[in-house]
Parts: structure tokens; C-alpha cells; sequence
């Protein structure tokens, strides 16, 4: 019996203000809002919010080789937002493509200025520029609005840029290394090549950004967003990350080793051949997520989520897992050899050719034989102490006809006999020759 998928409610953001319902969303009308329903992330937000079915619906209906506008338009008219000028709106359509042809870049964004870094004072409105080789090193710009912004080759090593507003700018090769990033918003920010080494992150929000081949190794990153992001290429290895939530995200090819990732959320987020090693997951929440070729061995993720996560090619061997929750989950063709999974819960999951060997499963919840689907596993001297862990990898018809007939001790013999396990795997082995179910 499979429990059908809960949806996880997430805010929307739209030029940095923070939707929470539909309401909200036609209150701030952007030409964002296009790009969050190409990116299909105005859908999956709007199937989260109540009484949304019929607004999805025209959602869908929408031709997706229109041009841009007559799209727009489209959407603006599925979300029921009337009064807007629409002159006004093909003319910024009609800069996009323009710009586009020449610098490929937001309509946004102002022609090149040369100002100096010596020019900026905190809590200055600088927006619409672009900056090019600049050194901001040790500088205060704390509350700087640096929104829609192009930064190439800039230095902001050591800079102060406490609550500094970045929304919708565009980074490549820029140095944030030891920086102070406390409050600042990278709200639909484009990060390549950049650096970000030990800097102190806290609070900050990165929702709705793409980043990639960049550095955040040994960060102190504690309460960050991260939610609908692309994160790829990117390392955040030794950073504390702790509290942070990349919910709705995709990584791909990331290095999160050795991280400080206590109690952060990577609900509904695709994470594909990338590297958990060593991480500190306690109380981390995975679910409804999708892990695909990535390796967390040697990882402690006691009391953590991964309810109904599919997981598949991955690795999760040597790790502690203790009190873990894998409730509703789908592993497939991946390894939790010598992992301590004492007092976990698997209820309800379905597991094609796992390898447990040498595992602790003392405790384990599975639920009943017809709850719980085992195929091709390997439980190779694993360490089990009731007979309720143990019939969870009895074939459910079997369980049906047989084991209601027999005592344990004839049991036990048949199944010895047909190398199903061996008296090593037995912690405990229960003494009475009556069977207590306990589902």
C-alpha cells in the first residue's frame, strides 16, 4: 500500500518579494513571473495552494511556442490579473529582445557605468550596472542595493555587505571569500565561477538562484535559502550549512562533504551524482526528495527524514542512521553495507537489490508483510533481534500460509535449510515457541 505523495508548501519570490499566496502574486506583476512558469516553478507552487486546480489547468493549456508576450500575457490571464498596461509591458518585451540580440542581458539593466568602488557609500542605491575588474576588498557597503547588477572579475574579499541587496544580478569569477553576507539577498541570481571561502552567510537568501562551478567551501552559511535553486559543479565542502533549507532544488555534481547540514531541509530537491561523504545530517530532512548516483557513506544522519525518497545507485555505507525515518521510501540497486540502522523505520518501503551485509537492524519498524516489499536484497550477517524484523524478508505468501501453522524453532530450521540466513545473523533469538506478531 503506498501513501500518496504530500505536497510541501514553499513561498514564491518575485523580483525579492516573498509570495505566499495567490493573493500576493497579483499584488507584484514582473516579467519574472514568465520566467517562473517557464522554469515550471509557478505550477509546482501553485499545486501547493488551495483552490488552484482551475488555474493550473489553463496553466497547461498554454502553447509554449508563442513568443514571450503573447505567454505572459497567457499567464497574467490563467491568474485572473487585470488592469495592467499593457503597452507597457510589450514595450519592456520589446527591450528584452533587443538587449538579447546585443549584450544578452535583463532589460533591466542599465548601460556600463565606470564607478569606482571609492564612489559607493552603505546603504547606497546603485542598481542597473555593470561592473567589470573592481576591487571592494575590505570595503563597507552594508544595505547596498546592488539589484539587477552585472559583476565580471570583481573582488569583494573581506568586504563588508551585511542586509546588501543583489536580486536578479549576474556574477562571474568574483571573489566573496571572508566576506560578511549576513542578510544579503541573492534572490534569482546567476553565480558562475565565483568564489565564496569561509565567508558568514547567515539568513542570507540564495531562493531562485543558479549557481555553478563555484565555492562555498568551509562557509558559514547558518539559516540560508536555498529553495527552488540549480546548484551544479559547486562545492560546499566543510561549510556549515546547519538550518538552511534547499527545498524544491536541483544538484547535480556537488561536493557537500564533510558539511554541517543539522536540521536543514532538502525536501523535494533532485540530488544527482554528488558527494555526502562525512557529512553531519542529523535531523536533515530529505523528504519527498530524489537521490540518484550519489554517495553518502560514512555520513550520521541519526533521527533523519527520507520519507518516500527515491533512491536509487547510491551509497550510504558505514553511516549512522539510527532513529532514521526511510517510511514510504523506493531504494533501488544501492548500499547500506555496515550502516547502523538501530530503531529505524521502513514502514511501508519498497527495496529492490540493497545490500545491507554487516548492518545493525536491532529495532527496526517494517511494518507488515504486506506493507513492507523486499526483492533481491542482500542481508548478508546483518544483526536482527525480533522475529517481526525478521519476516519482513519472508515472501508475503509464504508469511500467509505458513507462518501462522508453525512455532518459531520449525521456522527458524526451514529457513536455515534454505540459506535464507544463518544462525550469525541472530542478536537475540527469541526463547518461546510463541509468535507475537506486534504489527
Amino acid at each position: 500500500m503506498k501513501i500518496p505523495k504530500k505536497l510541501i508548501k514553499f513561498n514564491l519570490t518575485i523580483d525579492g518579494n516573498i509570495i505566499k499566496n495567490v493573493q500576493d502574486l497579483q499584488q507584484h506583476v514582473s516579467i519574472e513571473l514568465l520566467e517562473r512558469f517557464k522554469q515550471g516553478i509557478l505550477t509546482k507552487w501553485l499545486k501547493s495552494q488551495p483552490n488552484t486546480a482551475q488555474i493550473i489547468d489553463q496553466l497547461e493549456c498554454i502553447n509554449p511556442n508563442n513568443d514571450e508576450y503573447e505567454i505572459f500575457m497567457d499567464v497574467l490571464h490563467a491568474l485572473n490579473i487585470k488592469g495592467i498596461d499593457t503597452n507597457k509591458i510589450q514595450g519592456l518585451f520589446n527591450n528584452k529582445q533587443s538587449d538579447d540580440k546585443t549584450q544578452n542581458v535583463s532589460p533591466t539593466i542599465a548601460p556600463v557605468t565606470k564607478l569606482g568602488s571609492q564612489n559607493i557609500a552603505p546603504a547606497d542605491t546603485v542598481s542597473g550596472q555593470k561592473f567589470i575588474n573592481l576591487d571592494f576588498q575590505n570595503k563597507n557597503l552594508a544595505a547596498v542595493d546592488f539589484s539587477n547588477c552585472i559583476f565580471e572579475n570583481i573582488d569583494f574579499q573581506k568586504a563588508n555587505l551585511t542586509a546588501a541587496k543583489f536580486t536578479n544580478s549576474t556574477f562571474k569569477q568574483v571573489k566573496f571569500n571572508a566576506s560578511q553576507l549576513t542578510g544579503t539577498d541573492f534572490t534569482a541570481c546567476k553565480i558562475e565561477d565565483s568564489e565564496f571561502y569561509n565567508i558568514n552567510a547567515e539568513n542570507t537568501n540564495f531562493s531562485n538562484a543558479s549557481i555553478s562551478n563555484s565555492f562555498f567551501n568551509e562557509a558559514k552559511i547558518i539559516q540560508a535559502i536555498f529553495t527552488n535553486c540549480h546548484i551544479e559543479e559547486t562545492s560546499f565542502q566543510q561549510a556549515n550549512i546547519e538550518k538552511s533549507n534547499f527545498t524544491n532544488s536541483t544538484i547535480q555534481n556537488a561536493n557537500f562533504s564533510r558539511i554541517n547540514a543539522r536540521s536543514t531541509v532538502f525536501e523535494q530537491s533532485t540530488i544527482t551524482h554528488s558527494n555526502f561523504e562525512h557529512a553531519m545530517l542529523n535531523t536533515a530532512d530529505f523528504a519527498d526528495a530524489i537521490i540518484q548516483n550519489s554517495n553518502f557513506s560514512l555520513i550520521s544522519a541519526n533521527y533523519g527524514i527520507f520519507y518516500n525518497t527515491q533512491i536509487t545507485n547510491s551509497q550510504f555505507d558505514t553511516s549512522k542512521l539510527t532513529k532514521a525515518n526511510f517510511g514510504s521510501s523506493v531504494i533501488t540497486n544501492s548500499t547500506f553495507t555496515n550502516s547502523d540502522l538501530e530503531n529505524s523505520d521502513m514502514e511501508n518501503a519498497c527495496l529492490t537489490a540493497v545490500d545491507f551485509t554487516k548492518s545493525k537492524f536491532i529495532g527496526i519498524t517494517l511494518g507488515s508483510p504486506v506493507q513492507f516489499e523486499s526483492t533481491g536484497c542482500n542481508y548478508s550477517d546483518v544483526r536482527f533481534t525480533t522475529i517481526a524484523e525478521i519476516l519482513g524478508r519472508i515472501n508475503r505468501l509464504y508469511f500467509e500460509q505458513e507462518i501462522q501453522k508453525h512455532p518459531f524453532e520449525s521456522i527458524y530450521k526451514k529457513l536455515k535449510q534454505n540459506n535464507i540466513f544463518s544462525e550469525d545473523n541472530f542478536f537475540e533469538r527469541p526463547r518461546k515457541k510463541s509468535l507475537k506478531m506486534g504489527w
